[in-house]
């Protein structure tokens, strides 16, 4: 009986061992993030195209027109790989500037900023779960404790088999 505890303790520590060496060679749960991403760059263009507008309009008030074709022109290129919902959000508002261009009144700026906070929330609001990358799906983080955790299983195995076959064996007979 002692033999077989014996032989179950160490059994148990490879397994133990093992465990911990395979899970931290492997690299289980290890994320990281990956770099900017598209919508990150949507975001950044049309910020930055829906502001150099305003602010030209507002330099330039007389160069209205001309301003209204530069600005739907970059409106309708940034927004080309979004979503449906910001293309169609982005073609309104460029309607709006033309046809506030075309006006002797200009542009309705109620409704421009409340289109560009319509474009800021389609473009800018992340949606679904932050995109990572090198978990441990990724492939092998440390292939020496990797290596070792193979080692130890191997000698495991090697330890309980000549264990139990150096074991003494009574017969019901003998007994």
């Amino acid at each position: 009986m002692k033999r077989a505890g014996r032989t179950l303790g160490t059994w148990f520590l490879v397994l133990a061992g093992t465990g911990f060496l395979t899970f931290t060679g492997a690299g289980a749960a290890y994320a990281q993030p990956v770099g900017t991403s598209a919508v990150a760059n949507i975001c950044t263009k049309l910020t930055a195209s829906l502001t150099s507008y305003a602010a030209s309009l507002k330099a330039h008030p007389a160069s209205r027109e001309a301003l209204a074709a530069t600005a739907a022109r970059e409106l309708t290129q940034d927004a080309a790989t979004g979503s449906p919902a910001l293309k169609s959000a982005v073609k309104a508002l460029v309607v709006d500037i033309e046809a506030g261009a075309a006006s002797p009144n200009g542009l309705d700026t109620q409704k421009f900023f409340a289109d560009g906070n319509l474009i800021d929330t389609l473009a800018c609001t992340p949606s679904g779960a932050p995109a990572t990358g090198g978990g441990s799906s990724a492939g092998l983080q440390d292939p020496a404790l990797f290596g070792a955790g193979g080692a130890v299983v191997l000698a495991g195995v090697v330890v309980v088999g000549v264990t139990l076959r150096n074991r003494s064996r009574i017969s019901a007979r003998q007994g």
